[in-house]
């Protein structure tokens, strides 16, 4: 049977999303992703999202550059947590290439909510997912990047990861840190926005499928 996580970029690459798997980039910790599965399962579907920045170099714009930049960025995770990839994927900044990183149904390791904001539970790890951009401070969100975020969006809420009405939200709103920065953060409205109308358009489509 398929995962969650599985069923998710199907659909995402249906919608056009270069996605690679964690095998295709290399991934050195898949008995810890197997072992979260299975004793740190996470709440389902998420009601929440929340967008992070990796802080690391972004050199996407070649395949071969953007494994190693997931690489990096699990090193990081599993140095810090024990536990990989800390978010569930990855986009760059520039190319709007994903890759997996925390299967959908296991506890990540990215946000805590420190400033203890009313209405959200402390340990945002169980309840939320996280994407993040991969790059720096100051790199700009590219047309292509902000598109694949909504598309990956839109099929997590079709196949079931997150509700339809979930919160989109920055890092920076639970953490005393600038995540995920002003060229990402302040796109985020417009990325929502999308996701809305994706969905609404396939909704207008398959209603007009079942009309036949």
């Amino acid at each position: 049977m398929a995962t969650i996580t599985t069923r998710v970029v199907r659909r995402a690459q249906q919608r056009g999303v270069t996605v690679l798997t964690r095998r295709q980039w290399g991934s050195r910790h898949p008995a810890v992703y197997a072992w979260r599965r299975r004793f740190k399962r996470a709440k389902q579907p998420a009601d929440t999202v929340v967008q992070h920045i990796t802080v690391t170099f972004d050199s996407g714009r070649l395949v071969g550059d953007f494994k190693t930049d997931m690489r990096t960025i699990e090193r990081i995770g599993y140095e810090r947590f024990r536990s990989g990839f800390s978010y569930n994927f990855a986009v760059d900044m520039t190319t709007g290439m994903v890759g997996i990183g925390m299967p959908l149904d296991a506890k990540g390791t990215h946000t805590v909510n420190d400033k203890n904001v009313r209405g959200y539970s402390h340990d945002q790890n169980y309840a939320a997912r996280a994407i993040a951009v991969l790059g720096m401070p100051g790199n700009q969100l590219s047309d292509k990047a902000a598109e694949s975020i909504a598309q990956l969006l839109a099929a997590m809420v079709e196949q079931g990861a997150i509700t339809e009405g979930f919160d989109y939200v920055p890092h920076s709103m639970f953490a005393w840190k600038d995540c995920p920065c002003d060229p990402t953060r302040d796109r985020m409205p417009e990325i929502r926005r999308r996701v809305r109308r994706l969905l609404s358009a396939d909704a207008r489509a398959e209603e007009r499928k079942n009309r036949r």
